[in-house]
C-alpha cells in the first residue's frame, strides 16, 4: 500500500471532515462504502472532525495569549506585562487644594502664635461621601507650608467698637483622596518560606506607605504613626528583589532650604516588591533568604576572628525572608477612582484630624481646636480608574520601548527631572 499522506492545513470542521472521508476513501475502499449522513461513519467523522477543530481552536487561543498585539484576557496581559518589566499601577487618587481656617485669640496687635496648632498629616476632611487626607504636617504658626512656599493669610476680626477680637488664619494645603489603614499579621513558622507572597485584603488599594515587622506576636494596637515614619524595624519597598540599595530621607541633617529634605542611600536586606494581580489585589513578595553569611558559618568561627563572610555569600542577595514569632504591620492607602473628582466648594467636612494645640489657657485650646474648618478652593481632580486591558497593552509597548535607560540627553533630563519632590528639584538640567 502506498505511504498514507494527510493535510495539515485542515483547521476547520468542514475541511477536516471533507479531508477525513477523502482519507478513507483513497486508503480504506473496501472497508467503508457507505459515507451518507445518516451513516454510522458519518457520526464518527463528525466526533472526530469536532474534537479536531476544538483543539486548533484551543492551540490558536493559547498561542494568541502570548502575543501582546492579539491577547484579550487580563491575566494574559498583565503576564507579558510582568515580562517586560512594566510595573501596572492601580487606581489614582484625586488631589485638591484645600483652606483650612482657625480662629486664634490676639495677643497685643498680632495673632497669638502659642495657639496656632499643628494639624499633623493624616488627617482626613470628605466631602460628597469621598475622604481625603492631609499630605503633610500643617503648622498654623509658619508663613510657609512643607514644601517652602508661602500658603498663610491672616485675616483680623473686629467688634463693633473697631477693637481686634481674634484672627482667622488661613493655610492653603494639598490633600489626596484616600484613607490610611494598617493591615496586621502575625508571621507564624509556615509564613517563614523564601519569596512569601501576602495580599492585601481590599482591592482599590492605592499603595503601601510603610511596613513594619516587630518582634513578638501579642500586640493588641497597631503602632504610632510617628513609628512608620522611622527607620527602626523597617522594611523598604524595591522595584526588584534585586536591588540593594534604596534612596531614604536622612534625619541626621538639616537643609539649607525649608521645604527641601536631604536623602542618602542605604543598603538593606529587609525588602519587598508589590505588583497588582488582575482581580485588581495588591500582592506583596518578600525576599528569599533566611540565613546571614555569618549564620551560615557561626560553627567555624569559635577562635574569635573577624572575617566578613558577607563577601563571600549572597543568601541575602535578594532580601531577606520573615522571621517567625514576629507582627508584621503594613501601612496602606485604599481610594482613588473616577468618582473621587469632586468640584470646588465640596470638600468641607472635618473627619478624623490629629490637631495639637499647646497654648497656656486649655480652654483655649479646645476652642481653636472647635474652629477648624476647611474648603477646597480647586476641583479634585487627577482621579483614575484602574487601567484597562488595552490601557495596559499599550502600556507595554511605551515601557518595552523606553526601558528607564540613559543613553540621549533627553533620557537624562527626563531621569533627573523625576526625583522625588521631597528632596526638591534639580537647579540646572543641562549640558
Amino acid at each position: 500500500m502506498a505511504e498514507k499522506k494527510i493535510s495539515y492545513t485542515a483547521r476547520d470542521f468542514q475541511t477536516i471532515r471533507t479531508e477525513l472521508i477523502n482519507f478513507t476513501r483513497t486508503y480504506y475502499p473496501d472497508l467503508i462504502q457507505n459515507f451518507n449522513d445518516a451513516g454510522v461513519f458519518s457520526v464518527l467523522m463528525d466526533l472526530n472532525a469536532a474534537v479536531n477543530d476544538n483543539l486548533q481552536f484551543q492551540i490558536d487561543r493559547s498561542i494568541q495569549e502570548t502575543v501582546l498585539q492579539f491577547a484579550q484576557q487580563k491575566a494574559s496581559i498583565y503576564n507579558i506585562a510582568r515580562t517586560y518589566g512594566l510595573k501596572i499601577p492601580g487606581q489614582r487618587p484625586s488631589v485638591a487644594l484645600v483652606d483650612f481656617s482657625i480662629t486664634v485669640p490676639a495677643f497685643g496687635d498680632k495673632e497669638d502664635l502659642r495657639y496656632c496648632g499643628i494639624l499633623r498629616r493624616g488627617s482626613q476632611v470628605s466631602g460628597a461621601g469621598q475622604p481625603f487626607e492631609t499630605v503633610y504636617d500643617i503648622d498654623f504658626a509658619s508663613p510657609i507650608n512643607a514644601e517652602g512656599s508661602p500658603n498663610r493669610l491672616k485675616i483680623p476680626n473686629f467688634d463693633a467698637n473697631g477693637r481686634i477680637l481674634n484672627y482667622t488664619i488661613t493655610k492653603r494645603e494639598v490633600v489626596v483622596n484616600g484613607t490610611t489603614k494598617v493591615f496586621k499579621r502575625v508571621i507564624t513558622p509556615n509564613d517563614v518560606k523564601p519569596y512569601f507572597e501576602l495580599f492585601l485584603p481590599e482591592k482599590n488599594v492605592l499603595g503601601i506607605t510603610s511596613v513594619l515587622l516587630k518582634d513578638g506576636t501579642q500586640y493588641n494596637t497597631i503602632p504610632e504613626p510617628q513609628e512608620f515614619l522611622g527607620l527602626d524595624n523597617r522594611w523598604y519597598e524595591v522595584k526588584a528583589l534585586a536591588d540593594d540599595r534604596v534612596f531614604i530621607e536622612d534625619p541626621t541633617k538639616v537643609s539649607d532650604q525649608p521645604g527641601i529634605k536631604v536623602g542618602k542611600y542605604i543598603v538593606t536586606n529587609t525588602k519587598f516588591i508589590s505588583e497588582y494581580t488582575p482581580e485588581g489585589y495588591l500582592k506583596m513578595t518578600f525576599g528569599g533568604g533566611n540565613v546571614s553569611a555569618e549564620e551560615q558559618l557561626r560553627e567555624f568561627a569559635r577562635t574569635g576572628n573577624a572575617f566578613d563572610l558577607n563577601k563571600y555569600s549572597n543568601n541575602l542577595a535578594l532580601g531577606a525572608a520573615l522571621k517567625s514569632n514576629s507582627t508584621l504591620f503594613i501601612q496602606y492607602r485604599i481610594g482613588g477612582g473616577q468618582a473621587t473628582n469632586l468640584g470646588s466648594n465640596v470638600i468641607t467636612q472635618i473627619g478624623t484630624v490629629s490637631f495639637f494645640v499647646n497654648g497656656p489657657s486649655e480652654s483655649v485650646n479646645k476652642s481653636v481646636v472647635n474652629t477648624l474648618r476647611c474648603n477646597n478652593v480647586t476641583a479634585a481632580i487627577g482621579g483614575a480608574n484602574a487601567p484597562t486591558t488595552e490601557d495596559v497593552r499599550q502600556m507595554v509597548s511605551f515601557n518595552f520601548s523606553a526601558q528607564n535607560r540613559a543613553v540621549t540627553i533627553n533620557d537624562y533630563e527626563s531621569i533627573i527631572r523625576n526625583m522625588p519632590s521631597q528632596f526638591g528639584a534639580p537647579a540646572k538640567v543641562t549640558i
